[in-house]
């Protein structure tokens, strides 16, 4: 007499190899999966910081940057004042409420700020004026995603091309 089947022995073994290896696909899977959400953050946060610091540099509408002052002065380490050269007018970046870097395209009137970067952490943006013809800025962002949390720092010298 021949045995033609298999035992019930060999299917409990075969369902248990089976089983680790889909557990172990599984969990590369949900791992690779987790690594891409947190390295899209990272690259998200990464443009907008980018493009924040563009947009102090080179100025919102491209013309009326840092790099186009005639000086510049730091009220606080958080908040930067600058004259623009052309039209010649005082501006401003600084750290507003909620995390929210602020452009002022004229600190004399009211209610024109403009949002160029938000996640900006709390002490995320800082501002220094050296030899009274070159920026520091740094810049910091942060989002969370699941548990993680992940940061963006940036920074860059601005020298100031209209210097008076």
């Amino acid at each position: 007499m021949t045995n033609k089947g298999t035992t019930i022995l060999e299917m409990l073994v075969g369902s248990f190899i089976m089983l680790l290896v889909v557990s172990g696909i599984l969990m590369l899977y949900v791992s690779t999966m987790t690594i891409w959400k947190e390295e899209s953050a990272r690259i998200t946060l990464q443009h907008k910081a980018t493009l924040a610091m563009e947009k102090m540099v080179r100025g919102v509408d491209g013309t009326s940057g840092i790099i186009g002052a005639r000086n510049a002065s730091v009220e606080d380490l958080t908040t930067l004042i600058y004259t623009s050269n052309d039209p010649v007018q005082e501006r401003s970046f600084y750290l507003g409420d909620g995390g929210q870097l602020m452009y002022d395209p004229d600190t004399t009137a009211t209610d024109d700020e403009i949002i160029i970067a938000t996640n900006v952490t709390a002490d995320g943006v800082s501002f220094t004026v050296v030899d009274g013809d070159m920026v520091t800025i740094d810049l910091e962002l942060e989002d969370s995603v699941g548990n993680t949390s992940i940061k963006v720092n940036l920074s860059t010298k601005v020298k100031l091309r209209n210097k008076e």
